[in-house]
């Protein structure tokens, strides 16, 4: 990170959040990191955990979002939507700008390969 901002380069973490400690983003704020971006599943919780596959997924992005935001680091939080969360997508960007997300980012999961058929939502969810 100190070579990159030594380089005049900017830098952006972009992370799940889940193994990225506090004591580790303060080591890289230090550094010269300048911003995050985080991923969140869901606005529920019990849903976000289910389908990061990590029970406490949720929790530990929540946290670490304030973390980013207490050391005065820009926030992105993106949000992949898929047939799980689709209607929840209003809740998801509230829940990104209650985490003090400058920037929210939404993108659609990638319809392809054997389990495509199990993230496609139907049609009478696509809101047009």
């Amino acid at each position: 990170m100190a070579a990159a901002r030594e380089a005049g380069l900017y830098s952006n973490l972009i992370t799940s959040a889940v193994g990225l400690t506090p004591k580790t983003l303060a080591t890289l704020a230090d550094a010269g990191l300048d911003h995050v971006q985080i991923s969140i599943q869901d606005s529920e919780e019990k849903s976000a955990d289910h389908i990061a596959g990590y029970d406490g997924a949720s929790t530990r992005k929540r946290a670490l979002a304030a973390e980013v935001v207490r050391l005065g680091l820009p926030l992105t939080v993106n949000m992949v939507v898929h047939r799980a969360n689709i209607g929840r997508i209003e809740a998801m960007v509230e829940l990104a700008l209650a985490l003090g997300a400058g920037r929210v980012e939404i993108a659609h999961v990638q319809y392809y390969g054997c389990d495509a058929v199990q993230m496609v939502p139907c049609s009478a969810r696509v809101p047009y």
